[in-house]
């Protein structure tokens, strides 16, 4: 009769069945030192250290908006924010794009409707996480459904690409969209489009509702760049 055959590989139980283990007995690289996680690569197993910053990259929050709202959105608009009066008091690395073209409520350089990052500021690898909570004017039974995409802001919604889930939001109940940006390493366009909306029910930010607005982009994770 047989028995404490199992082993994991060169360590073998003792009389008793106990096995005693390390990291270095069940992984192929090196153990993970303090702070550290050990996380899949593309062919093995590797460590890597757990970034306890994150750097602001933009906020925007407004007060009491003078937004009209005679400008309604339609399916496939950016959603667009005011830029002209402090609004945006974190802008750092994005530029902002101003609300013009056939995709937008109302064209004016007072507000912006789309956020453009060049390649040069976040190289192949870098992740940025987009929120916003929507202060969009309501009429009563209406309803928006947001959702953060990549692509050129005066082209088209269905050329472009989804970085998050869409966000459904009423005159009573609010939501959060949130888009993780994964940089290639190329110039980008990055846009908060409206994917529903009730016909002629929601307009741009107008008085006491665009307080609970709120836009902001955080840098997670930081790519290399390449030198030739």
């Amino acid at each position: 009769m047989s028995h404490n055959i199992t082993k994991v590989n060169t360590q073998v139980p003792s009389a008793d069945g106990t096995i005693q283990l390390s990291l270095d007995d069940i992984i192929t690289v090196n153990s993970p030192a303090n702070g550290q996680l050990l996380q899949k690569s593309d062919s093995d197993w590797q460590t890597k250290s757990l970034s306890s910053t994150t750097e602001k990259l933009l906020n925007n929050s407004d007060v009491n908006s003078p937004g009209n709202t005679v400008y309604k959105y339609d399916i496939g608009d950016n959603y667009i924010s005011r830029k002209v009066s402090g609004e945006y008091n974190i802008l750092n690395k994005i530029t902002l794009v101003n609300s013009s073209g056939p995709h937008v409520p109302v064209s004016t350089g007072s507000w912006s409707m789309a956020y453009y990052l060049l390649g040069s500021n976040f190289p192949s690898g870098s992740k940025i996480l987009f929120r916003a909570v929507v202060g969009a004017f309501r009429n009563s039974g209406s309803n928006l459904t947001v959702q953060w995409y990549t692509g050129n802001p005066n082209t088209n919604i269905v050329y472009h690409t989804p970085i998050g889930p869409k966000a459904y939001s009423t005159e009573n109940y609010g939501a959060t969209a949130f888009g993780l940006y994964k940089s290639t390493g190329f110039t980008q366009y990055v846009s908060l489009r409206v994917v529903d909306v009730t016909t002629n029910g929601v307009a741009i930010s107008s008085g006491n509702i665009a307080s609970i607005q709120q836009i902001t982009a955080k840098q997670l994770e930081w790519g290399k760049k390449c030198f030739v």
